[in-house]
């Protein structure tokens, strides 16, 4: 069975990609540009993983969502990637339980290496 991945983002054009890359690596992906969407989602059922943006351009922004994510189901593995300066709300994140850290730029090489060894437990 593919691992369901929820790729949270609001720049379409990236979730887009995302989406295409990890379906054509056997993912069965779903996409929102919200942290209010995402929570519905994780909500309704908890997703194997999910790849969450820091800065999302909604009243709710990816720590929020993390922090949401992690009351819904403690289990849940979530990668985050960030593409702007955001030292002091890393040790938030690493304090609610992020799995997985990464500052853009990243290759879509290394992401889908994130994903992949977050669900491997590494």
């Amino acid at each position: 069975m593919p691992y369901r991945l929820l790729i949270v983002d609001d720049e379409i054009d990236l979730t887009d990609s995302l989406k295409e890359y990890f379906e054509l690596k056997g993912f069965n992906v779903a996409t929102c540009p919200s942290g209010e969407e995402a929570i519905a989602i994780l909500r309704d059922g908890t997703p194997d993983i999910v790849i969450l943006d820091v800065l999302l351009k909604d009243k709710l922004d990816g720590v929020d969502v993390l922090r949401e994510a992690k009351k819904i189901n403690p289990a849940t593995k979530i990668v985050m990637c960030t593409g702007s300066d955001t030292d002091a709300k890393e040790k938030e994140i690493v304090e609610i339980g992020v799995s997985r850290y990464l500052r853009k730029p990243v290759t879509i090489k290394e992401l889908y290496n994130a994903v992949t060894e977050t669900l491997n437990g590494n």
